[in-house]
This record gives C-alpha cells, structure tokens and sequence, in this order.
C-alpha cells in the first residue's frame, strides 16, 4: 500500500516532443529530391497511339469532307444518318434563330434560360414521339447520364445491358443503386437475373424499392437492336421499370423514324424513361427525354444535367425542331431511302469473310455496321507481328519479361489488332474513303472488341456506296494478305 501510494503521487514523465532541426543543407537537399507525385496517371501506349489517330475535318460532316491536310474523302464515319446536320433547312432555321436571339442562353432552363424555342422543341419531339410531354438537355452524353441518377436512387436495383454505352455507364454509377450486369442482348441471361432476384427477395424477405432495367434501342457498340418485345413481356411478368437510351435508332428505325419501339410495334408508354440524342438523325446538339408528364416534371427539379447546366443555344433548338418538320413531312420516306442503302452495302459486302472481315451483329436495318477482324486470321497476323518484334528486340526473353502477366499480354494483343484495323482505315482514306475504328476509355465497365465502324446515310450515293465497299475489300486485303 506504501509502495502504491508513493508511486499514485509521482509525477508522471512525459517526453518532450520537439520538431527535428534540420540545417539549410539538409533542407536544400530534400527540396531538390522531391518530385510531386503527378495530377493523372502516365498515358498508356495505347492511349498515345489513339490520341494520335485524330483526323481533323474543315468541313461539314457532309458526304463529301475536306480535311485539314486539304485532301478529301467520302464520309463513311459520320452519324448524319439523314442528312440533317447540313440540310440548306436546318441551316436557313440556325440563321434566323441566331439573328433574333444570339449565340447562347447564358443560363440554365430554371434561371431565365428558358425561350419560346425550347417550350416549342420540346411540344414538336413529344408529339413526334407520341408522348405526354418530353424535355430537352444541353448536352447528349448528360441526358441519360442525369436520367438515371434521378430516378434509381441507394435502395434500388439496376439490372443493365453489359453492351451499353460509357454515357450509361455513368448515369448507373451516380446512381448509387446495386447495379447487375446481364449479357449483351441476352434475354435468358436477363429473366434468369431477375429469377434469381425475385428468389432472394422472397430468402431474405426483404426487396429493393424498384428496379430498373437499362438498355440500348439501338446499341452504338454493336450495331444491333435490343429485342424489346421480350423484354417488354418480361416487365409484365416481373414488375420491373426500364429506362432506354434510343439515341442511334431515333430517326432511323421505324416505317416513320420513331425509333425501336415502332421499329418493334411497341407502344412508347411500354418505356418508363425514353432518352435520345439529338447529335445523330437530327443533327444538332443536346439531348431529350420523352414520356409521360410526371416523368418529365420530375426531372425538371432533379436531374443535374437540366439544372446546372446552360439550356442550348435558341438556334441549335431551331435547327432540331426543323429537323423534326422534315422528318415528320417526309412520313417515312426517308428512313425507305436509308433502309435502301443499308441494304445495297450489305450486299456489296456479303464476301468480305474472304478478306478476313466478318459482320459484327446480324441486323441488316442499321445504319452503324461494325466489321471484326475474323479470329483464325487474327491470330495468323498476330503471330506475324510477335515474330517481327522478337527480331527487332532481339530475342523473345525481354519480350516475356515485358509482357509476363496475363493482362498484359491482352493489352498487347489488343493494340496490335487495333492497329490492324487502322491501317486499314489509313488505307481506305488514301483512296479517298472515310471509315472510323472506334476508340473507348478505359473505364469501360466492359470493353467491346476492336471494330471497324461504317455508317450509312441518306446523303449517300449507290456510286458511294460501290466504292465504299470495293475499297473496304481491297484495303482489307492488302493489310491482312
């Protein structure tokens, strides 16, 4: 008890902690050894090599382009399916608009952002798109990219396309909802996903608050179409609420141009969100949602892209709204002259397998048709390629070292195929032909293989059309042998 109570009164001993003095010299030499660390990754080789594929046009996307080096080509790459982004209408539309309300709103739709031709844009894609109501966005990518997020929120499920586009990508992560991937187009893989959804509800009695199925009409990726019947009789069947991005197949499929859901004779209200571009068919900028009035309030008050964001500019709205007149007066005329010329490429291009292309996707009423290096042939070229490398670096140790791990040789494999496909779009635009060999980010949740992308348009010729296809076949063949 002595002991305890003489050491209860002891004070206790702390350690002065005193900063390190360091001299000038010392000071002086850690300032020079020290390298921030930087503000974004290195750049992988492959993103160098893509970010110098650009080609810089100083001209419309017409059917005809001129490009910065002042040649010109025939423009197979563009997404002008209809024309619109230069028709003397949509232009004569732009420069009136522009001359009564300047170049830009200054200000979002909330805060005196709004002029009479958003109200009228916004009434003509509504009834374009048999709808209650529809509201329009000042950027495309942020369209579906806000949808999403406004209405599935933490306690909801997502039930998503893996073939989707990056813009839906990121409309599904801001949402913060569980998010479950069901294969590309695959409506067996989508029923049993909710089969097992419905089960773990009923196990752990307790279901999330709603659930959405995401989708492309069109699918930009893939060149194919979302088989919306099935899913549609799958809603009805499993309750669940499916938001749609249609931006490609607005204007271009359907008798009249409606989109997939005419394309497929399924009513417009069958789709709880509807979204689209207006970059493609209508050739202009932004984006809309189109659906029933409570839909579209919603989003007034919710969405990021609508309330942060500068309404577009009063004569781009012009020019979309024109564009939708025409549309609408030509009743389906236009979309008969596409579909015509979709068709008479897909016959002049039905034997490219001996040249070691095949068609990705089996729609033949799309107007973005990719094309894939056939896989016996891929590998004979990569195989090639590894040879001719092993010689130049002298042996194949320091390319097994390079390139030891799994994902590394897939990387490796992939620019090389890449590479392939834009020599043969460099080919292609020797000969006065302008393809495109897609580019993604490498956020992709799943990235889509190497394509060489053709898109049709009504601006096209037959005579552009034969040669397109001829010099397709010629360039593949002398690139692949």
């Amino acid at each position: 008890m002595v002991i305890i109570v003489y050491l209860w009164f002891q004070k206790s001993y702390k350690i002065r902690e005193r900063p390190e003095q360091l001299t000038e010299q010392e000071i002086d030499t850690l300032v020079d050894e020290w390298e921030p660390e930087p503000l974004v990754p290195r750049l992988s080789d492959q993103q160098k090599w893509n970010s110098e594929q650009g080609r810089v046009l100083t001209s419309a996307p017409s059917v005809e382009v001129e490009l910065a080096d002042g040649s010109h080509a025939c423009n197979f790459a563009s997404t002008n399916f209809l024309g619109m982004a230069d028709h003397d209408s949509t232009k004569e539309a732009a420069i009136d608009a522009l001359r009564t309300y300047g170049c830009g709103s200054c200000g979002p739709r909330g805060f005196y952002g709004t002029m009479d031709k958003h109200i009228e844009c916004e009434a003509r894609l509504a009834s374009f798109m048999n709808t209650e109501e529809a509201i329009i966005y000042s950027s495309g990518f942020a369209t579906v990219a806000s949808s999403i997020p406004a209405f599935s929120k933490v306690f909801d499920l997502i039930i998503c396309d893996a073939g989707v586009i990056h813009s839906i990508q990121t409309g599904v992560g801001l949402s913060r909802s569980k998010v479950v991937y069901f294969r590309h187009n695959d409506v067996a893989d989508l029923k049993r996903i909710l089969e097992q959804t419905r089960k773990d509800d009923v196990d752990k009695k307790k279901k999330p608050y709603r659930t959405f199925v995401v989708i492309e009409g069109l699918y930009q990726n893939y060149g194919d179409v979302a088989p919306l019947k099935e899913i549609v009789a799958l809603k009805n069947e499993y309750y669940f609420r499916i938001i749609m991005d249609d931006s490609l197949g607005v204007g271009t499929l359907g008798k009249t141009g409606r989109g997939t859901c005419e394309y497929w004779g399924v009513p417009t209200s069958a789709i709880d969100v509807l979204t689209s571009s207006m970059s493609h068919a209508l050739g202009s900028i932004g984006g809309f949602c189109a659906g029933a009035r409570t839909v579209v309030f919603h989003q007034r008050l919710n969405a990021s892209g609508y309330v942060f964001s500068a309404s577009s500019p009063p004569y781009l709205v012009a020019s979309a709204t024109q564009a939708l007149n025409l549309i609408g007066a030509s009743e389906g005329k236009m979309q008969k002259e596409l579909h015509d010329k979709i068709e008479l490429f897909h016959q002049q291009t039905r034997d490219l397998e001996k040249v070691g292309l095949r068609l990705r996707g089996t729609c033949q009423d799309s107007p973005v048709i990719h094309f894939e290096i056939m896989k016996e042939i891929l590998d004979a070229k990569l195989k090639e390629l590894d040879e001719a490398e092993e010689k130049v670096n002298e042996g194949k140790a320091r390319l097994e070292k390079r390139f030891s791990k799994k994902e590394n040789v897939k990387a490796k494999q992939r620019l090389q195929e890449e590479r392939l496909l834009q020599s043969i779009v460099d080919e292609a635009l020797k000969q006065g032909v302008l393809f495109l060999r897609p580019s993604y980010v490498e956020m992709e949740k799943f990235m889509p293989a190497p394509s060489l992308r053709v898109t049709i348009s009504t601006t096209h010729t037959e005579e552009h059309i034969h040669k397109a296809a001829a010099v397709l076949k010629e360039c593949a063949k002398l690139v692949l042998g």
